[in-house]
């Protein structure tokens, strides 16, 4: 394995740098520790123990920047696309990566506030659950039933998803009223990141982006005022001196609530998470 590790130029090895909720710092393999073929399998977890953020880079307890799996990997393979980081804004740390632009997530981004933003985090945009990447076992591997040349010009994660070595997370793809959510193991979550890295740098996908705080309160306090006018007039039952019926007050609030729902979805498949849940909410307390 020694052997196999220092002579395999395009295999990274993975440490866990931060000691936290997931368990303690671990080291990397010792036959790699003094190469630059060490990446960090840090995770970020919210405040209900989901993982909707990834990182790009963080500082070691060395003060050493360290790039995660997944943004190691993907500048390892978009090298050979001619593709490499650019910087556009260092004050703000913005990168571009081909087609993708990269800023960094703010404590306040979103419907987050006060989060930690250690780090270079970005918002992950998930492309779905382990189905949705190729995957097969080691069985399948030392039997040789793959095909020839099944891994060129691919990227390969070798990872685990037995139960009882407890690599598993939680993603918004996991969540579930009924029953337990199911977990995802913790080697999809690095293809996610891995694949929206690639995935933005050379097609375009978008990446998940917020409004400036100032323009989130001028969106907020647009829609809260129309909200204002709209529970005004209905509460007044007159509207070019006609009652509204209950029925028309509550088809009010649908068709309001909707719409702004709608918007927020047409905004988020384009790449923008928008304000939503406070509008919504303001208008229901403010009808009733």
């Amino acid at each position: 394995m020694v052997k196999v590790l220092k002579s395999t130029p395009n295999l990274i090895g993975v440490e866990k740098v931060v000691g936290d909720e997931l368990g303690a710092a671990v080291n990397p393999p010792p036959a790699l520790r003094k190469s630059d073929r060490i990446a960090a399998a840090d995770l970020v977890l919210d405040a209900d123990a989901k993982v909707r953020r990834g990182l790009l880079s963080l500082e070691t307890d060395q003060g050493e920047v360290r790039l995660s799996l997944a943004a190691k990997l993907a500048l390892l393979y978009l090298q050979k696309e001619g593709m490499t980081l650019q910087e556009i804004d260092p004050d703000r740390r913005d990168y571009r990566l081909g087609k993708a632009v990269f800023v960094p997530f703010k404590s306040n981004d979103g419907s987050y506030v006060g989060a930690d933003e250690r780090g270079y985090q970005i918002i992950l945009n998930y492309r779905g659950k382990p189905k949705n990447f190729y995957t097969v076992s080691m069985p399948e591997v030392l039997a040789g039933k793959l095909p020839p040349n099944w891994g060129r010009d691919r990227i390969i994660l070798i990872g685990t998803t037995a139960a009882s070595l407890n690599d598993f997370v939680f993603t918004p793809y996991d969540s579930t009223l009924t029953v337990f959510p199911e977990r995802t193991p913790g080697i999809v979550f690095h293809a996610n990141l891995v694949s929206q890295i690639i995935s933005g740098a050379l097609d375009g996908r978008a990446q998940i982006q917020v409004w400036s705080e100032p323009l989130e309160l001028v969106w907020i306090g647009v829609w809260s005022l129309v909200g204002a006018i709209l529970a005004w007039t209905l509460r007044s039952r007159q509207l070019f001196h006609r009652r509204i019926s209950p029925q028309g007050t509550f088809g009010s609030i649908f068709l309001a609530s909707s719409g702004l729902v709608l918007g927020a979805y047409v905004a988020f498949c384009q790449g923008y998470w928008i304000p939503l849940v406070t509008q919504v909410a303001s208008y229901i307390k403010r009808y009733w």
